[in-house]
């Protein structure tokens, strides 16, 4: 019977029935392409401004959907992870939230997610699916029967990232958050999912890399290689990060 007396139930159904979408060819079709109109009449041009680092990276990102066979750095792929949601430092008074400061805003400054990353062709790091872990700046093994070409089945569309060296997987915790901020809390955990992937993304592309950023994917069989139980925790979100290959790139 549904709790519609209970906002927070109604939200969490929400991500439970948004996560299966049948329609596989919706992923590869081109009839559907954004639109874009001229300035109204009256409209104020901005002027042009000086390139920075930030102008460089935002402009080299590009969505890859074939990467090259080629080994990944230890250290490049830690620096991405910390970039994505590590810790930049301690809170200090005056400011009123207390803990560590992170890579990205958290709502109340919660931190509700986990990053875990199925890797692959990593100097110095075995192949397979671990949890970062920001405060021990770490990757601990996951142990479940996960491991990276499980993971990469999971994905609709696995040919994309074939050869990606690492795949980056976004999960919640939702009680986290919404226990403070009721029903709005999942909002703002999709909010946060969304900085860390443009931190990685952004991240990747200072290393030379590209990603690709997945949102379709069998949420039953992700989370169940994660052991995580899809209702209080689950998976959000997956990014492919690795070297571009020859395919041209989109968006």
């Amino acid at each position: 019977m549904l709790k519609f007396d209970d906002p927070d139930y109604l939200a969490l159904l929400f991500h439970l029935n948004s996560s299966v979408w049948g329609n596989a060819a919706a992923y590869t079709e081109q009839v559907h392409e954004a639109s874009y109109r001229e300035p109204s009449p009256g409209a104020t041009l901005l002027p042009a401004s000086g390139r920075s680092e930030i102008d460089r990276l935002v402009a080299e990102r590009r969505s890859c959907r074939e990467f090259a066979d080629a080994p990944l750095a230890a250290a490049t792929l830690a620096a991405i992870l910390r970039a994505g949601y590590g810790i930049t430092g301690t809170r200090q008074p005056p400011d009123p939230w207390t803990g560590y400061g992170r890579s990205v805003p958290s709502a109340g400054a919660l931190y509700p997610l986990d990053v875990y990353a199925a890797v692959e062709r990593i100097d110095g790091i075995a192949g397979g699916v671990y949890r970062f872990n920001p405060l021990g700046d770490a990757l601990e093994p996951v142990a479940s029967p996960a491991t990276v070409a499980s993971i990469r089945s999971h994905l609709l569309q696995p040919e994309s990232c074939e050869r990606a060296n690492a795949l980056v997987i976004l999960t919640a915790e939702f009680e986290k958050t919404m226990s403070k901020y009721g029903p709005r809390g999942y909002r703002y955990i999709l909010l946060e999912a969304g900085h860390v992937a443009q931190n990685v993304c952004l991240a990747a592309v200072g290393f030379g890399l590209q990603t690709l950023c997945l949102g379709g994917f069998s949420d039953v069989h992700i989370n169940a290689d994660l052991g995580l139980d899809g209702r209080s925790k689950a998976a959000l979100y997956c990014l492919a990060v690795g070297h571009p290959g020859g395919r041209g790139q989109r968006e």
